[in-house]
């Protein structure tokens, strides 16, 4: 009888456990979804900033970003991009080359991808800051951690790290 016992005890904690692991399983799902459900909207309201923690340029190390002022903002529609820039210059520069990637105003072709099954969103987009065009992508997680890959006619890639958040209060 002792025997039984025990071994209808276990079988009742396994199930029990198991019942708590979907369970925990179910939480983590849903937990993910609204998460990823807030960064959608986010995007879908058309204002929102990336900050960069890193830079990644091609062929080299990391660079931290976090004293160094950066931003990719988007307010309805209108873009100010400020990114500092590590890596190789093409074309010797000139006198108006900036030395970092700088634009402001209306980006072109801009588009929106979502991978639900992923809880991934891409950005695309185009612009050109003085004599060079830049493409940019932008790969977004489902709790805002944003890549941000950008490739330009006159530079070596780069990529930025860092994460997509909403424009903060003015008072």
């Amino acid at each position: 009888m002792k025997k039984f016992t025990f071994i209808l005890c276990l079988v009742l904690c396994s199930q029990l456990q198991s019942q708590s692991k979907a369970g925990k399983k179910a939480d983590r799902i849903e937990k993910a979804n609204l998460e990823y459900a807030s960064t959608k909207g986010l995007i879908n309201s058309g204002t929102f900033l990336f900050i960069a923690d890193r830079a990644i340029p091609m062929g080299g190390g990391r660079v931290s970003l976090v004293t160094i002022f950066n931003q990719i903002k988007f307010v309805d529609g209108v873009a100010d991009i400020v990114l500092p820039y590590f890596g190789t210059v093409w074309g010797g520069g000139g006198y108006n080359h900036q030395p970092g990637i700088k634009f402001e105003g209306v980006v072109e072709n801009y588009s929106i991808d979502y991978e639900d099954q992923k809880r991934k969103v891409q950005i695309k987009f185009d612009l050109k800051s003085g004599t060079e065009t830049h493409n940019v992508v932008l790969t977004i997680r489902r709790r805002g951690y944003t890549s941000a890959h950008v490739k330009s006619s006159g530079r070596s890639s780069i990529t930025y790290d860092g994460y997509l958040n909403p424009l903060p209060e003015t008072q």
